[in-house]
């Protein structure tokens, strides 16, 4: 493993970890606590108890493909893990359209830096991969 590669594998971890921290907050523990009213006691408009558990259902889901994703930058499955990746970018895609409809841009900006990050360990696994093939 080079350096560079090395590198971009441990900034990819950073990465990923840092908005799994922040997917949990919010959306297992923010979004069901103020949903049901413990930020707004004045608001006793009915409301779905569904919801809450939808969202830290989905925060939940989110924060264990990106823990297979950092354990697959790691050490490879055998298979490629090319289904992973795809529903690790199946996740910042999901972040990337809840930033843009609810306004929270702290996704956004996790998002786009992932799907960077994950871009290039893919093109650099995908580089290694055709020399490594050229070499046999």
């Amino acid at each position: 493993m080079t350096r560079l590669s090395w590198l971009s594998r441990a900034a990819a971890t950073v990465l990923l970890s840092l908005e799994t921290v922040a997917v949990v907050f919010y959306f297992c523990m923010v979004v069901p606590l103020f949903y049901n009213g413990i930020g707004f006691e004045d608001e006793v408009a009915p409301r779905s108890k569904v919801v809450p558990h939808l969202m830290a259902l989905g925060g939940f889901t989110m924060a264990g493909i990106n823990g297979f994703a950092v354990r697959e930058l790691w050490r490879p499955l055998p298979d490629g893990g090319r289904g992973l990746a795809l529903a690790t970018a199946g996740v910042q895609v999901v972040l990337l359209g809840y930033a843009a409809l609810s306004g929270d841009y702290l996704f956004a900006v996790f998002a786009v830096a992932v799907l960077l990050m994950l871009g290039a360990v893919a093109a650099s696994g995908h580089r290694s991969g055709a020399q490594r093939g050229e070499r046999r």
